[in-house]
C-alpha cells in the first residue's frame, strides 16, 4: 500500500516539472517565462546594487541593536509572572464557581418538577 502511494506521489510531484530546457533558470540564470514568450531579468545599475547594498547593511545594524538590547527588566518581569499567575487563578475560580451554579440550577430544577409533580397529584387524583 505504501509502495503504490509512493509511486502515487510520484507521479503526480513530475506533472509540475518543465518538460523543456528552456522554461528551467539554470545557474542563475536571468531568463524566464511570460506566458508564451521568454524575457530577460530587468538589468541592476551599480549605483542600484550600491544602494540596495547600504540599505541591508542599515537593516542588520538595526536588527542586531534590537537583538542586543535587553527585553524587560526583571523587575517587570516578575511582576508579569505574578500577574498572569493571579489571572490563571481566577479562571480556576470562575469555572469552579460556573460548576456549582450548574449544578445548583439543576439541584432547583429538579426540586421544582418534584413540587409540580405534587400539586398535579394533589389536584387531579383526588
Amino acid at each position: 500500500m505504501a509502495m503504490v502511494l509512493g509511486i502515487m506521489t510520484f507521479i503526480r510531484m513530475t506533472r509540475n516539472i518543465p518538460t523543456k530546457m528552456t522554461s528551467i533558470a539554470l545557474y542563475g540564470n536571468s531568463v524566464y517565462i511570460d506566458g508564451n514568450m521568454v524575457k530577460a531579468a530587468p538589468v541592476i545599475s551599480v549605483d542600484d546594487h550600491m544602494a540596495l547594498m547600504k540599505r541591508m547593511t542599515d537593516l542588520e545594524e538595526k536588527v542586531n541593536i534590537l537583538s542586543t538590547r535587553p527585553s524587560m527588566p526583571p523587575e517587570m518581569e516578575e511582576l508579569l509572572n505574578s500577574t498572569l499567575n493571579r489571572v490563571d487563578t481566577l479562571e480556576q475560580e470562575l469555572a469552579t464557581a460556573k460548576k456549582v451554579q450548574f449544578f445548583q440550577l439543576l439541584h432547583n430544577f429538579i426540586i421544582i418538577s418534584e413540587h409540580i409533580c405534587n400539586l398535579f397529584v394533589l389536584f387531579y387524583w383526588h
